[in-house]
């Protein structure tokens, strides 16, 4: 079902003289015996529509209810919000808690550095916790190597890796001498891992 949203603002300088600020032009007979807010909704006879939702100003707010409820068409009338320009933001606050709690996440499973003297390579291309990868695996012993990172949208998946990236993770394991190329999608919450070959 449809529901309209009629937009009946303005200041009425479009065609002063005839209209004025607290009488614009919507409100006016101008071509027909109905006001042209009157004619915007009757436009919708025969339509199976919701009741109309209208957006006006507060000075405007009487007149609208007046003529909608002429035509039997009140419906709900929002009134527009007017927010003062911003001249100066607020200092924000950078906390690094859901980060360090992310990477102990994933670490605190392992007792020990099992990783010590694997060389992992991290493809970071655009994903999300790019920034996060390198600390768990040298938390957990690691040599890690970033490779490749993007500032475009790299659209890698686990279902969905491209010839171009199997490519680079071949070339990769061999000229890094990787035992591992570690990646993920996008959002980072689908890991990808290569063996040694970069397969």
């Amino acid at each position: 079902m449809i529901t309209p949203v009629i937009m009946a603002g303005g200041t009425g300088s479009r065609l002063w003289p005839l209209s004025r600020k607290l009488f614009p032009k919507q409100f006016l007979k101008v071509a027909t015996d109905h006001t042209m807010i009157q004619e915007t909704l009757l436009r919708l006879a025969g339509l199976e529509t919701a009741q109309p939702l209208t957006i006006c100003n507060e000075e405007h707010r009487f007149i609208v209810a007046e003529q909608l409820r002429e035509i039997n068409q009140l419906g709900t009338i929002i009134l527009e919000v007017e927010f003062a320009e911003l001249t100066k933001l607020p200092e924000l606050t950078v906390s690094n808690h859901a980060a360090e709690e992310y990477i102990t996440r994933y670490t605190s499973l392992f007792s020990s550095p099992w990783l010590t003297g694997k060389r992992v390579g991290i493809y970071e291309h655009s994903s999300a916790g790019r920034d996060l990868y390198y600390r768990i695996f040298e938390n957990l012993g690691a040599d890690v190597i970033a490779l490749e990172r993007s500032d475009q949208f790299v659209p890698i998946d686990t279902e969905a890796v491209s010839e171009e990236d199997t490519l680079k993770a071949i070339a990769w394991s061999k000229n890094h001498n990787l035992d591992v190329v570690f990646s993920t999608d996008g959002d980072g919450d689908r890991p990808l891992v290569s063996d040694e070959n970069g397969n």
